[in-house]
């Protein structure tokens, strides 16, 4: 219990200093939020410009696309403001370079996604608050409230893919650049309109590559405000994150006894 207690209280200091580190350099900082909101606009603007033309896409218009990209912005923007050492966990499995948070009495996995805090996960943050404020008509207090743990929980299922991911490098050397591809991929399919994808890939996209937790389900869960909905979205993002550090712990233990795993220069 005591040692739960400690890993509570360690997650605040550890996500303190990653965000002290990361506001140290301002001008970048700066530049890296407002490079991505330019990012976010652009990306956007294209899907704006395809539904005036078109309408919509099987009832879908763009009041629904500018819901879901709240979502997704908001979900990769919490997972990278607070958890961005995702995106180097495989390249130091792959670097033999978890020795040193290996003698720490920490839990090694909060400590590697805490380690970074990245300023283009604020700059996603911004752009979730003003597609949601712009987008979603006829804001209450329950949409809030749905859409608040939409993000969160959107965000902990895209960490679990960043961190079953990352863990297939325990297992393959040198694949640090192509983990990254993908799961950076993830989070472009989560960014198309649901209605696009039909039969065997839509249950893939809630399955195996479950970008369906990241946008597509909470945003069904604010239009319809269903609360069995959210209910499911919930357990979706802890069956996710269960797999994920069962996952990783495999990988750690064979990191730790170096039984067939050589490391990489």
């Amino acid at each position: 219990m005591n040692q739960f207690l400690d890993t509570i209280r360690f997650i605040p200091k550890l996500i303190g200093v990653s965000l002290k580190a990361s506001f140290a350099k301002r001008t970048a900082f700066c530049i890296e939020i407002a490079f991505m909101i330019v990012n976010n606009t652009i990306y956007f603007s294209i899907w704006w410009f395809f539904f005036r033309k078109i309408g919509s896409i099987n009832g879908w218009d763009v009041h629904d696309l500018g819901l879901l990209f709240a979502h997704l912005t908001g979900s990769v923007g919490f997972a990278l403001g607070f958890g961005g050492g995702i995106q180097h966990i495989a390249e130091r499995i792959s670097k033999a370079r978890l020795d040193s948070i290996l003698t720490q009495p920490k839990p090694v996995l909060l400590q590697l996604l805490g380690s970074q805090s990245r300023p283009s996960g604020w700059g996603d943050l911004a752009c979730a608050l003003f597609f949601f404020w712009f987008f979603v008509e006829g804001i209450t207090p329950v949409k809030i409230i749905m859409f608040t743990i939409n993000t969160i929980t959107g965000a902990g299922v895209l960490l679990a893919c960043g961190i079953v991911l990352s863990s297939l490098a325990f297992w393959l050397q040198n694949t640090h650049r192509f983990i990254r591809q993908i799961f950076e991929f993830i989070i472009t399919l989560a960014g198309y309109p649901p209605q696009i994808f039909v039969g065997w890939f839509k249950f893939v996209l809630f399955t195996i590559i479950p970008a369906g937790f990241i946008s597509f389900l909470p945003t069904t869960v604010v239009q319809s405000e269903r609360w069995d909905l959210l209910a499911l979205q919930i357990v979706g993002c802890l069956l996710y994150m269960s797999l994920a550090v069962m996952i990783f712990n495999r990988g750690l233990s064979r990191y730790e006894s170096g039984n067939s795993f050589h490391h990489g220069n």
